[in-house]
């Protein structure tokens, strides 16, 4: 495994590690009424960061395809099946205190949480069908995400981030975003 990827993942675990226990959602007792405000949650997060990542102007100069990885519409879509109207959707509160994203390098790390995050959705919403009975038709495509192309989508990411991490500067950039990231996301998660 290259530096920057066993970098990322020892300087994020302890953030990781109090994300996922904070969040509990492969819990046995864990309802549909609680499912959906994880989901208001993430819908909070994501609307918000993925429109200040689109934002930014780099991503062509990296030959980065950002666009295919966002998830804002999946969670749009998972509130939608579960009853939510579209007004809904628009009037549930957005996150404000979001990381810095000041350069092509924190925005990898920034997206080397979300990415993961989908990669963790893989285990998530195989638990959510078995307890919830929801499929990705039926309010569970945000957790599904890519489906059967998680596993590829994940590798190209890695192999971006490798690419783009060629000093130890730049890898120090890359971990702060993803820290900073781990960091915004929790906070907003347990209020």
């Amino acid at each position: 495994m290259s530096t920057i990827l066993t970098e990322l993942k020892s300087q994020t675990r302890r953030h990781h590690d109090a994300l996922e226990n904070e969040l509990n959602l492969l819990r046995e007792d864990l309802d549909l009424g609680e499912y959906r405000k994880v989901l208001q949650k993430f819908l909070g997060y994501y609307d918000v960061i993925e429109k200040k990542l689109l934002n930014k102007n780099y991503w062509e100069t990296h030959s980065f395809d950002l666009q295919s990885r966002i998830k804002t519409p999946l969670i749009e879509k998972d509130l939608n099946q579960l009853g939510y109207t579209p007004n809904d959707v628009q009037g549930l509160p957005r996150c404000k205190d979001l990381p810095e994203i000041s350069s092509f390098h924190q925005a990898l790390g920034c997206i080397y949480v979300m990415e993961g995050a989908t990669l963790g959705g893989q285990i998530l919403s195989r638990h959510f069908e078995a307890n919830l009975g929801i499929t990705a038709q039926s309010g569970c495509a945000f957790f599904k995400a890519y489906g059967a192309n998680t596993g590829t989508m994940w590798k190209s990411f890695q192999e971006t981030l490798v690419k783009n991490a060629q000093t130890q500067e730049i890898q120090s950039w890359i971990i702060l975003g993803a820290y900073q990231t781990f960091s915004s996301i929790h906070e907003w998660m347990k209020n």
